[in-house]
Formats: structure tokens, C-alpha cells, sequence
């Protein structure tokens, strides 16, 4: 019996670390899912603008200015959030590199 109290003493601090290691990889795990989420999240707005852009350069030619001018705003606020979510991925980059080099 004091054996096995003693081996379990011994072996509790070693199962603290592997939880603790466990943890770390389910939390990049986790970063590497959501900053995969929002560069698809960016590339479908960057795509929408760019689309919305070409919509408005062909309205202005068309003589549909008003058109054009909400396509175009619409277009810059799509990629105000793209730039947005760019600041978040980077947040998230670095958290995970703090992640890692904790290892």
C-alpha cells in the first residue's frame, strides 16, 4: 500500500503536465480552427467588394451614378470589416506563437 502511495505521489505532478500540455494543444487547436473561420470570413468580403466594385465602375459608365456611389460605399465598408477581421487574425497569430513558445 505505501508503495503504491508513493508511486502515485510521485506520478502526480507528471499527470498535472500532460493535462496542462493536453490543454495547450486544444487551445491552438481551437486558434488554428478560428483564425482558419476568419481568413474565410476576409477572402468572401474581399471577393464581395471586389465584385460590388466592378458592379459600380460599370453603373458610372451606364450613367447609374447613384448606384455606383452606394456600390462603391458598400464595397469600402466591406473591406473596413476585412480589415477588421485582419486585425482580429493577427491578435489571434500571436496568441497562438505565445502558445507555442510557452512549450
Amino acid at each position: 500500500m505505501k508503495v503504491l502511495l508513493s508511486l502515485l505521489l510521485f506520478l502526480l505532478p507528471f499527470y498535472g503536465m500532460a493535462g496542462e500540455q493536453g490543454s495547450k494543444d486544444m487551445d491552438v487547436g481551437a486558434l488554428e480552427s478560428m483564425i482558419e473561420e476568419l481568413k474565410d470570413q476576409r477572402t468572401s468580403l474581399l471577393a464581395k467588394a471586389y465584385r460590388k466594385d466592378m458592379y459600380a465602375d460599370r453603373w458610372q459608365f451606364e450613367g447609374r451614378i447613384t448606384d455606383a456611389r452606394k456600390m462603391w460605399e458598400s464595397a469600402e465598408q466591406d473591406r473596413k470589416i476585412a480589415s477588421e477581421i485582419e486585425e482580429k487574425i493577427d491578435l489571434l497569430e500571436k496568441k497562438k506563437q505565445e502558445l507555442l513558445g510557452a512549450e
